[in-house]
C-alpha cells in the first residue's frame, strides 16, 4: 500500500502536469445556463444572458441582441440564475383576480337607481349587471395586474465565486485524477 502511494505521488511529481484552474464553479457551468456577469473591461453594464460556450480562457454569453466573449480574468462577479422571474405569472394572476372581483361586484349589485350626475335622472337610472361588470373590470383588472406584478418575486440569482488563483488540478496519471482546491 505504501509503495503504491509513493509510486502514484512520484508519477504526479515527475509528470509536472499540474495546471491552474480559474474556478471549480466555472468549470461546472454548462451551456444553456442563464448568467449575470460583471466585467467592466468587456461591457460597461452587467451582461445578462445564456451561456453558449465555455473554454479554458473565456465564457461566451448570448444576450437578447448580441454575443459576448468574456475572458475569465475580466470577470469581477458571476451569478447563476436559480429561478426565472415570476413577474409575468404574477401579473396574470392579478389580472385574473381583477376579473373575478369585477364579476363578484356585478353579482352583488342590488340594481338600485344610480345617477352619475345627481337627481333627477333623465335617462335610464340603472346600470345592468353587464355594465357593472365592465365598469368594475375597467377598475379592478389594471389594479390587480399591477399588484400581481409588484408582489411576485423577480429572478433569483446565486453568486458563483470569481476565478481564484489558489486552485490547482492535476492531469490524470494512468486514469486517476486528483485535485487540490485552496480557499481562503
Amino acid at each position: 500500500m505504501r509503495s503504491a502511494t509513493m509510486a502514484w505521488v512520484l508519477c504526479l511529481v515527475v509528470s509536472g502536469q499540474i495546471t491552474r484552474l480559474q474556478a471549480d464553479e466555472l468549470d461546472s457551468l454548462s451551456p444553456g445556463t442563464r448568467l449575470r456577469v460583471t466585467a467592466p473591461a468587456e461591457a460597461p453594464r452587467r451582461i445578462v444572458g445564456t451561456l453558449t460556450a465555455v473554454d479554458a480562457h473565456s465564457l461566451t454569453i448570448h444576450t437578447s441582441s448580441q454575443f459576448f466573449v468574456v475572458p475569465r480574468e475580466a470577470i469581477q462577479t458571476l451569478e447563476v440564475s436559480e429561478r426565472r422571474s415570476l413577474k409575468k405569472r404574477g401579473a396574470l394572476y392579478g389580472a385574473g383576480a381583477g376579473v373575478i372581483a369585477a364579476l363578484i361586484a356585478a353579482a352583488v349589485d342590488e340594481q338600485k337607481p344610480f345617477c352619475l350626475f345627481g337627481e333627477p335622472c333623465s335617462a335610464d337610472p340603472y346600470f345592468s349587471r353587464q355594465e357593472v361588470a365592465v365598469l368594475a373590470a375597467i377598475l379592478f383588472v389594471p389594479v390587480g395586474t399591477t399588484l400581481g406584478a409588484v408582489i411576485a418575486p423577480g429572478e433569483r440569482w446565486v453568486a458563483v465565486k470569481p476565478p481564484t488563483r489558489g486552485a490547482a488540478r492535476t492531469q490524470s496519471c494512468s486514469g486517476i485524477q486528483v485535485g487540490i482546491n485552496l480557499r481562503f
